[in-house]
């Protein structure tokens, strides 16, 4: 089966990588796990190729100086990964420098890599790329190679995997641990399946890989001329690894943001590109649709970046428009990425003066910058003061999050300003007026797609309010249609009698009502897996009386939960939970509001939502901000992926409505499956008001006209995978879950294509379930719904597969499932077992399990116990695998035969181990198995009793000489962190297996993997 697999894997996957890096203009050498062009098998860059380059690159270098570079190159001391990843970046990016004998300048630059003309350089491809130092070896499939220094790692996985994207994640972590060097230089790193091909930078995690879903600049049909489907795999390999995109991600899209390395999604280099060529083919401008969530501050730092690498566009100067002082300072701390000097215009003044400015520099301003605070028509409104300042054509504006604001006076006095400057829009939610001003929409990246590739997850609405049309009989009374649209005509009348809109929104019963309904769901919804909410009060003084609520409400609800905790909500975290309120100051606080006074002067907002404020800080570590209240401030530009809720009590229109609700769609783990918007309002015709703005635009479908699902369709969805895994058990498994729930799990356990689609569908089941919840319509799939959790935890026990177990469910469900399972006698973890002691045996063997149900369980538990021990002594390890695969094939089907078999296999052969074999004098445990291992390398399948006296006394003296030589430098401090010491180690023990060749002069192809195998086995035993 592993050689099937492997085979698969290298057919289906790797081969086929590589055929489609040479199309695109690779080198590819197969080197089966040789050394290939290299010295030592230790070499991570490819001298030859490095030296070539810095020659060709620049010619007036000596041999000696290139000699001295490629050591330079090596040299990272110290470092840590990230750092030296940082530093390889920096080398990459402006090369290294060195003394020009011909010239007699000093301090000459050095370049690595020829960005311009992708053919000056080396672009090379080696698959089983073998990598051995001391007693560590890694061979990663394909390693990409660009004037010889390696720039990406490739895992490639056989599709027949169970989790083939997972298993090559945790192959490339491992040989970040192992050899850091490798990805000195690295850009980024890819896991693929073929079908499933994601890359993520060495600063990422599993959650952070994407796909590339686009190879821009190249049609579908340049891959496939047939008109067949294109894996992912190979539009990544056109998309990311074309010798022209690959140098352009790596000079232009490749940036560091703190200790975070990006590199662009596909979209944001497509966005990206399209703009620069726009503006280099036709001067035009335009509109970028890119949903709230995918990166636009960043597209736009990639946008200046390519201009300032490009001859013809360098000397553009650059203006970054904003409208809000948190998106100001959002892309301020964005274009640290950058590496230039942006210049932030703090006045109008100072506005006017970097506009005017010729130099070609890179200016921040908000919008409101171009206008000034002036009385017209009886009202103080912001004007247009600007003149004409800078009539150069060869500048670009770009707006970020174009909205309302951009389109009046402002954004007239913007275009005098700048009259010749190419004007473009990045948005999230375009309207008529941000087409109409900029020009058409040329890229779309919307908030269907985002869902799909799982860059956001999705809105559910809940509706508090239902709308109604009864009342139109003034324009404020058009407002008491959404906030009382719960009631009937004759209640909404007696409302507008006693209530004005502002009396009743402030109302301290009717915010303490909607205050307890919001709490009573964010405790059961959203606290329990870890996430947090924000309030959007009626207005500032509403805001006040909601924190003084919740703060009542919230000591009360301890003091419940206390009494009665059926879901087991964790109330030692709930006794730490804060109730902020953050609102502006008012002009007149001092004499009207002395309290919303006192509240604004004791708000730390930086210490509450900045960036490592206590509301963006997980729960876990000590970030106890857990609700947020606000009117007017963090409903939009605020990005807070740990928000997971908007209650939204404050009518919002058009655009700031749709940014509003996206506040929640940010991705932040596998427990955030979704983000809720709850309304007491009545926003449903608002929503469908705003979206109509955009819904004739170019690449708006249906499902992006209503970007929020309603409870309804979330319980849809969790009845149709209710149903769809019981008709699994019922159709596959074949038997009834009800009456056969033993018969079920022994399926289950026995047939691992079963398991694995079982757990797939509960994994889908778990997770609109986690979302229904807490929602009365889900009691209604709770006791189904643990005993599938029952099932899948039984499997996972008996399997010892932890990829079947419980605990990889929502903290939510856990609370709710955890006390039945243990109960029914599973946890939500696969527990650690003694297969030795007297008790495992008879626990497995319960009276109500079948023998076959038995058998799977012994099996499991003894190939666990043989991988687990097998590093301590591999001979009688393997030795007993071979022995459990036969009792397996000789008693299959047998299941009565089968158990007394293995319960004997347990009682004798594994409890006895070597105790009753003859060691030769040598200490069981420690020392015996170097003598098997020894013998088993150097004379093959010949028992002891087999050798000759010659042979036996020759293994002796070597494995004597084996054991000393560990026991004495293992005794040394810290042996095993210092690599002198044990390469001098398997110097010694390499010099004594030389010595054996005389007597078996077959070991000496074998002697380095001997070696190998001897450093393993004392690294377990002489730690």
């Amino acid at each position: 089966m592993a050689s099937a697999k492997a085979n698969n894997e290298l057919t289906y996957v790797e081969e086929p990588f590589l055929a489609h890096l040479e199309k695109v203009g690779w080198t590819v050498e197969r080197w089966k796990g040789g050394k290939g062009c290299r010295a030592d098998f230790g070499d991570v860059i490819l001298e030859r190729h490095a030296k070539a380059a810095l020659l060709d690159l620049n010619p007036w270098l000596t041999d000696s100086q290139v000699d001295d570079l490629v050591t330079e190159l090596h040299s990272f001391e110290g470092l840590s990964l990230i750092d030296r990843n940082r530093e390889g970046d920096d080398r990459l990016a402006v090369g290294l420098s060195a003394y020009n004998e011909e010239t007699g300048e000093d301090n000459q630059p050095v370049r690595l890599i020829d960005y311009a003309e992708p053919k000056n350089n080396s672009f090379l491809a080696v698959s089983q790329f073998r990598i051995q130092r001391l007693e560590k070896e890694i061979i990663p499939d394909i390693v990409l190679f660009v004037n010889g220094l390696p720039l990406v790692v490739v895992e490639c996985k056989s599709p027949t995997l169970k989790e083939p994207f997972f298993d090559g994640v945790a192959q490339i972590e491992r040989y970040k641990r192992e050899f850091p060097d490798l990805f000195s230089y690295n850009q980024f790193v890819i896991s693929t399946c073929r079908q499933t091909s994601k890359y993520t930078t060495i600063t990422g995690n599993a959650e952070n890989y994407l796909e590339w879903k686009e190879p821009y600049p190249f049609p579908l049909s340049d891959i496939d001329q047939t008109g067949g489907i294109v894996p992912s795999q190979e539009k990544l390999v056109w998309g990311m690894l074309s010798l022209g995109n690959f140098l352009d991600i790596v000079r232009n899209y490749s940036v560091w943001d703190g200790a975070i390395k990006k590199v662009p999604r596909y979209m944001q280099y497509r966005g990206a590109r399209k703009l620069v060529e726009r503006i280099r083919a036709d001067r035009k401008g335009g509109t970028i649709w890119h949903t709230q969530g995918s990166g636009k501050s960043l597209s736009m730092m990639y946008v200046i970046r390519q201009m300032y690498h490009s001859d013809d566009l360098k000397d553009w100067k650059i203006v970054l428009i904003v409208d809000r002082d948190d998106l100001e300072k959002q892309l301020r701390q964005t274009s640290g990425v950058l590496g230039y000097t942006v210049n932030v215009a703090k006045s109008i003044e100072g506005a006017k003066q970097l506009i005017a400015s010729e130099a070609s520099d890179i200016t921040l301003a908000m919008i409101h910058k171009f206008g000034e605070t002036a009385e017209k028509d009886g009202q103080k409104k912001k004007v247009s003061v600007f003149p004409e300042l800078n009539t150069s054509d060869k500048i670009l504006v770009m707006i970020d999050e174009a909205h309302r604001s951009e389109y009046g006076e402002l954004a007239a006095g913007m275009i005098k300003a700048m009259p010749n400057a190419v004007r473009v829009a990045f948005t999230g939610t375009p309207i008529t007026a941000t087409t109409n001003t900029f020009g058409g929409v040329f890229d779309t990246y919307n908030m269907r797609q985002a869902v799909e590739d799982g860059v956001v997850v999705e809105i559910r609405y809940e509706g508090r309010a239902e709308n109604s049309t009864v009342i139109d009989e003034e324009a404020m009374n058009g407002k008491f249609v959404d906030i009382f649209g719960y009631a009937d005509d004759e209640e909404k009348q007696d409302i507008m009698r006693r209530y004005t809109l502002k009396g009743y929104m402030e109302a301290d019963a009717v915010i303490r009502a909607k205050a307890a309904d919001m709490m009573e769901h964010y405790i059961r919804t959203v606290f329990q897996n870890g996430f947090k909410a924000q309030v959007a009060a009626f207005n500032r003084e509403a805001a006040y009386r909601y924190k003084k609520a919740f703060e009542e409400l919230l000591a009360a609800k301890i003091t419940a939960l206390k009494a009665n905790n059926p879901d087991g909500i964790d109330i030692a975290l709930m006794e730490k939970l804060k109730v902020e309120c953050i609102i502006s100051s008012g002009t007149d606080d001092a004499n009207r509001h002395p309290h919303l006074k006192a509240l604004v002067d004791s708000t730390d907002k930086d210490a509450i939502v900045g960036e490592e404020g206590s509301f963006k800080t997980p729960f876990a570590k000590g970030g106890y901000t857990g609700i947020v209240i606000v009117s007017d401030m963090l409903l939009t530009g605020f990005d807070a992926p740990i928000e997971q809720v908007l209650y939204l009590d404050k009518k919002l229109v058009n655009h700031n409505l749709l940014q509003a609700i996206a506040r929640v769609n940010r991705t932040c783990g596998k427990d955030k499956t979704c983000g809720y918007v709850v309304d007491y309002v009545g926003i449903t015709q608002h929503l469908k008001e705003a979206l109509s703005e955009y819904a004739s635009l170019e690449g708006v479908s249906e499902e992006d006209k209503d970007p929020m699902l309603s409870v309804a369709e979330d319980v849809d969805r969790l009845n149709s995978a209710y149903n769809e895994i019981l008709t699994f058990v019922r159709d596959e498994v074949c038997y009834d879950i009800s009456s056969q729930t033993e018969s079920v799990i022994e399926e289950l356990v026995a047939v691992e294509e079963l398991r694995d689609e079982y757990n797939d569908l509960f994994k889908k089941l778990s997770k609109y379930y986690d979302r229904v919840l807490p929602n009365p319509v889900a009691l209604q799939y709770r006791d189904g719904y643990k005993q599938l959790a029952f099932i899948r935890e039984s499997v996972a026990n008996r399997t010892r597969d932890p990829r079947y177990s419980m605990k990889d469910a929502s903290a939510k469900v856990r609370a709710i499932i955890e006390e039945y399972l243990v109960i029914s006698g599973v946890g939500v973890e696969v527990p650690p077992i003694d297969i030795l002691s007297p008790d495992f045996i008879a626990g497995v063997g319960k009276p109500d399990k079948t023998d076959r149900a038995v058998v799977d369980e012994l099996e499991y538990a003894v190939r666990e116990y043989i991988i687990e021990n097998t590093p301590r002594d591999p001979e009688l390890f393997e030795r007993f695998s071979e022995h459990l695969n036969e009792i397996l094939k000789t008693l299959k089907g047998n299941w009565k035969e089968l158990r007394k078999a293995l319960e004997k296999f347990i009682k004798t052969d594994l409890f006895n181990a070597r105790n009753t074999e003859n060691t030769y004098g040598y200490e069981a445990v420690k020392e015996m198995p170097f003598f098997s291992l020894l013998r088993k390398e150097v004379f093959g399948d010949k028992k002891f009793e087999d050798l000759t006296e010659v042979e036996f006394n020759a293994l002796k003296s070597l494995t004597d000489d084996c054991l000393s030589r560990l026991k004495t430098d293992t005794a040394k401090r810290d042996f095993w962190e210092h690599d002198m010491q044990i390469r001098q180690t398997r110097a010694e023990i390499r010099s004594k297996l030389l010595d054996m060749e005389v007597t078996a002069p077959s070991i000496g192809s074998k002697i380095n993997d001997i070696v190998q195998k001897i450093i393993e086995l004392g690294r377990e035993h002489y730690k």
